[in-house]
């Protein structure tokens, strides 16, 4: 029974971390370094605690290629390096079975989130002087800061959802 406590806990961890780093995103465009570090050393104490067995070392190697391929978005300045670690260290869960619907759900909720940005700064600026959407066009055009880390959290309820079936708080 305490077996299951102490992973349901770190699962629980690990998500209200995801939330926070989500939060800290939106507020101040930075995900602190300790919430990535956070996530990732929950991880064996879920492999170890678990109900069912893990395959740790598919989640490594994930965790791994996710880091080479974000490190690369880094350095093209597709995303911020704290968007990149939440990332890699979310992925070191979502392991081989869990990555690919982990990836597709941040990149949906991204993309609502870019829509949603895009649109308040037109609503924003919209006057009586210049149009909808005209502002539309120009919040486009304009290099708007996106907190992805909000999109990141997002896509992780797919991981957080396997592992609540895992430990039958979902049935």
């Amino acid at each position: 029974m305490l077996v299951e406590y102490i992973f349901i806990v770190s699962v629980i961890l690990a998500l209200l971390l995801a939330a926070y780093a989500a939060w800290s995103d939106l507020k101040s465009l930075t995900i602190p370094n300790w919430i990535s570090l956070g996530i990732c050393l929950l991880f064996p104490v879920a492999v170890v605690f678990s109900p069912q067995e893990i395959n740790w070392l598919w989640s490594v190697a994930v965790f791994t290629g996710v880091l080479c391929v974000g490190f690369c978005l880094f350095a093209i300045g597709a995303l911020g390096g704290g968007d990149i670690k939440l990332l890699a260290a979310l992925s070191l869960w979502a392991g081989l079975s869990g990555i690919f619907p982990f990836l597709l759900t941040t990149v949906l909720a991204g993309g609502g989130l870019v829509i949603i940005i895009v649109i308040s700064h037109a609503l924003k600026r919209t006057s009586i002087e210049s149009g909808f959407l005209i502002n539309l066009r120009n919040a486009i055009r304009a290099d708007l800061s996106v907190p992805y880390g909000v999109a990141i959290a997002l896509g992780s309820i797919t991981i957080f959802y396997h592992y609540a079936l895992l430990s039958n708080l979902i049935k």
